[in-house]
């Protein structure tokens, strides 16, 4: 049977590559659902997909930001058959682009022109993507659509939500316990210069410090009894005397 805990971080797991697929989305100009399809094909290669949308940001540069360089990958492309502008002359959509890519790698001769092409269209990126250009991108992307690994964008949105949701609770637990740790540190720091003089017990310690309702509950939230945590402290102030005997 699966439970609750295996939900809850199957959720939160979902959240964060929700996510991850949104930025991705975002840096690219990929869909949410088509950085789902290039992430889990990439994956399949062993290509990181981070490479991937670093090199799509090199070619993006080069092709609006005119000059030397994008006469330069305007004969790159002319060569591998590539129409990287559709109607109107508006460059075409990410994975459009990518699998044309793909389609002109096929059109040259021999392996080192195609490496040598995926070099002057993605720059120093292109040795770590030359796995998921040999030919079968399309076809692993069709695959990993019909295997359903993406999210629809309705649900991409409202996982990153969650995933939001659960790190704000995370930081609220983290500042209560820090709030918590501080008032407690407070009233031990308070009492060590009496407890440290000659003839004090570590036992007087403990009784202080489970006499404040703030380290009873910090040590609960520890993972420590509100008896065991005391005693350790007390121990390691006055490691000469014996600590009290701790309730098993």
């Amino acid at each position: 049977a699966i439970s609750a805990k295996q939900i809850l971080d199957a959720a939160a797991a979902t959240g964060k590559l929700a996510e991850s697929q949104i930025n991705l989305a975002e840096r690219t100009g990929l869909s949410v659902r088509e950085a789902g399809l290039i992430s889990a094909a990439t994956r399949v290669v062993g290509v990181d997909v981070e490479a991937l949308a670093g090199a799509m940001r090199v070619l993006s540069v080069q092709i609006v930001g005119g000059g030397a360089e994008a006469d330069k990958l305007a004969a790159v492309f002319e060569k591998m058959g590539i129409k990287a502008f559709g109607v109107n002359q508006k460059l075409k959509p990410t994975l459009p682009l990518l699998f044309a890519i793909e389609d002109g790698l096929k059109r040259l001769g021999s392996q080192e022109e195609r490496i040598a092409a995926l070099g002057e269209i993605f720059g120093r990126q292109s040795t770590i993507l030359f796995p998921a250009f040999r030919g079968n991108l399309r076809e692993l992307v069709g695959e990993m659509d019909r295997l359903g690994v993406a999210f629809t964008e309705q649900g991409a949105q409202k996982a990153a939500l969650y995933d939001d949701a659960l790190d704000k609770l995370q930081l609220t637990w983290e500042a209560l316990k820090r709030s918590l740790a501080e008032k407690a540190i407070g009233v031990i720091d308070i009492a060590i210069p009496t407890l440290l003089k000659p003839g004090a017990e570590p036992s007087a310690l403990e009784m202080l410090i489970k006499s404040t309702p703030a380290f009873n509950v910090l040590s609960l939230l520890a993972g420590q009894g509100p008896t065991g945590v005391p005693g350790r402290v007390a121990a390691l102030i006055k490691p000469t005397i014996p600590p009290p005997a701790l309730a098993p």
